[in-house]
C-alpha cells in the first residue's frame, strides 16, 4: 500500500465518529461543569467527578452512562434556584447509573421521569426540603446503599414506577415517608407501583411512614424501622405481597397497617407500638410474628380481614386485646397471647375456627366470643383475671379447651344455646 494511501486511511478513521469506546470524561479536569461532560458523553462513557461543589444537570435520552463521584462531591440543589431547584433530572433515559454522589435537593435530589433502569448508588441525600429520589412513569430504579439524612419530603418517592428495589439504605430524620412506592399525586390514588423489591433497609426517626406501598407483588424483607409513623403501610390497590422478617420499634400509630388482598405477613416483629402492632384490614397470612407490648392489640384483624389466617404468632403485654377478630371466616391456630391488658383472644365474627391456642394471664378474659358461629378447640386460658372463656352470644361450639387458674370462672356463658364437648372447667357459669 502506498503511503498516499496510509495517509487517506488513517485521516478517514480520524474523522469517523466513535462506535464503541468507552472513555472516560473528567470533571473539573477535562471539562468545567458535569452538564458539559454529559453533553461530550456518548453511551457507555463514565464521567468521573473530583471532590468539589457543583451545579444541578439534566440528562434527556441518553443511555449506559455512569457518573461517579469520587471524593464525594456535592450537588448542590438549594443556591442556584433558592431551593426549588432538582439536583439531578433524568427524562426518558436508560441504563443510566450515579454513583458516589451527594445531593443537596431542592425539590429533589434526583428525579427520574419515564426512566428504565436506573441505578443510583453509594450516593447521599442530606440537608434539603424536598424528596431524596424522586421517580414516576418508568420502571427498573434500583436504589442501592444510599443515605437519606435531614430532608423534608420523602426519601424515596415513586410513582407510576414498576420493579423499584430499595436495598441497603438508611434514613434519618426524614420528614415525609422514608419510602412512598405508590401511584398517584394525592392520598387514596389509585394508580400502583407494582413488583417492588424492599430489602435490608433501616431507619432512625420518619415524620411519616417508614414504607407507605401501593402495588402488586412485592417483597419486603430484612427492614428495621424506628420511631416512624406506621412502620408499614398498604393501600387497597396492593395484593400478593409478603413481609417477611421485618421489624419495628416505637411506631408512632401501628406497626403494620395493612389494607388490599392477599398479604403475607411472616416472622415480623413489633416492640412499643402506640396503636396496634399489627392492623389487618385486608385478607392476609400471617404466621410466626411478635408483638411486644404496645398501646393497643397485638393483632387487630378489622371486618376487611376476612378469611385471614393467624398461626403460630406471638402477642406480649398488649395495650388492649392479644389478638381480636371483627372478621368473619378467620382460622386462628397456636397463637399464644401473654399478659395482655383487655382480653387474650376476642372474637368479635363469625365462622371462626380457633384451635390450639394459650392466653396466658389476660387482664380480663382469656377468650372472649362476641360473635357467632364460630368453632373454640383445644384452646387454652391460664391465669385469667377475669373469666377463662367468656360468651355473650349463642350457636358456638367449643371442645376441648381448658381453662386453668381463672379470676372468675373457667368459662361464664351469658347467652345459652353453645354447645360444649369435653373441655376442662373446673369452675363454670352457665345458664
Amino acid at each position: 500500500m502506498s503511503r498516499w494511501m496510509l495517509v487517506s486511511v488513517a485521516a478517514l478513521l480520524l474523522a469517523m465518529p466513535r462506535v464503541s469506546a468507552q472513555e472516560t470524561l473528567r470533571v473539573p479536569q477535562d471539562f468545567g461543569t458535569i452538564q458539559a461532560a454529559i453533553t461530550a458523553a456518548e453511551d457507555g462513557d463514565t464521567i468521573l467527578v473530583s471532590k468539589g461543589t457543583y451545579a444541578p444537570f439534566s440528562m434527556t435520552a441518553m443511555s449506559d452512562v455512569e457518573i461517579r463521584g469520587k471524593g464525594k462531591p456535592v450537588i448542590d440543589a438549594l443556591a442556584p434556584v433558592d431551593g426549588g431547584g432538582i439536583g439531578a433530572l433524568l427524562t426518558a433515559v436508560s441504563g443510566i447509573t450515579l454513583k458516589g454522589l451527594v445531593f443537596v435537593p431542592g425539590s429533589a435530589g434526583v428525579s427520574v421521569d419515564g426512566g428504565t433502569d436506573v441505578l443510583i448508588e453509594k450516593c447521599t441525600f442530606e440537608d434539603g426540603p424536598g424528596d431524596g429520589v424522586f421517580a414516576t412513569d418508568g420502571s427498573g430504579l434500583t436504589v442501592s446503599k444510599c443515605r437519606f439524612l435531614g430532608l423534608g419530603g420523602h426519601g424515596v418517592r415513586v410513582i407510576e414506577t414498576d420493579t423499584v428495589t430499595v436495598s441497603r439504605c438508611r434514613f434519618e430524620d426524614v420528614g415525609a415517608a422514608a419510602m412512598r412506592l405508590s401511584g398517584g399525586f394525592t392520598d387514596g390514588a389509585t394508580s400502583t407501583s407494582d413488583g417492588c423489591l424492599v430489602e435490608k433497609n433501616r431507619i432512625k426517626t420518619a415524620v411519616g411512614d417508614g414504607l407507605w406501598l401501593n402495588g402488586d407483588d412485592a417483597i419486603v424483607t430484612k427492614n428495621r424501622f424506628q420511631d416512624v409513623n406506621d412502620g408499614f403501610q398498604t393501600d387497597g390497590e396492593s395484593t400478593n405481597c409478603c413481609f417477611e422478617k421485618n421489624s419495628v420499634l416505637r411506631p408512632g400509630f401501628d406497626g403494620f397497617f395493612i389494607n388490599g388482598d392477599m398479604i403475607e405477613l411472616t416472622r415480623n416483629k413489633v416492640t412499643d407500638a402506640d396503636d396496634d402492632s399489627y392492623d389487618i384490614r385486608a385478607p392476609s397470612t400471617l404466621v410466626k410474628n411478635r408483638s411486644l407490648r404496645g398501646g393497643g392489640d397485638g393483632f387487630n384483624v378489622g371486618v376487611a380481614g376476612t378469611g385471614t389466617t393467624a398461626e403460630l404468632n406471638k402477642a406480649v403485654q398488649a395495650g388492649d386485646d392479644g389478638f381480636e377478630f371483627d372478621a368473619s371466616d378467620c382460622v386462628v391456630t397456636k397463637n399464644k397471647a401473654v399478659k395482655s391488658s383487655d382480653d387474650g383472644f376476642r372474637v368479635d365474627a363469625s365462622n371462626g375456627v380457633v384451635t390450639g391456642n394459650v392466653s396466658t394471664k389476660a387482664g380480663n378474659a382469656g377468650f372472649r366470643v362476641n360473635g357467632t358461629p364460630n368453632e373454640l378447640t383445644d384452646n387454652r386460658a391460664v391465669g385469667s383475671a377475669n373469666d377463662g372463656f367468656l360468651l355473650f352470644t349463642s350457636g358456638n361450639t367449643l371442645t376441648g379447651n381448658t381453662g386453668k387458674g381463672s379470676g372468675g370462672f373457667d368459662v361464664s356463658d351469658f347467652a345459652g344455646g353453645n354447645t360444649y364437648v369435653d373441655n376442662n372447667f373446673k369452675t363454670e357459669n352457665l345458664p
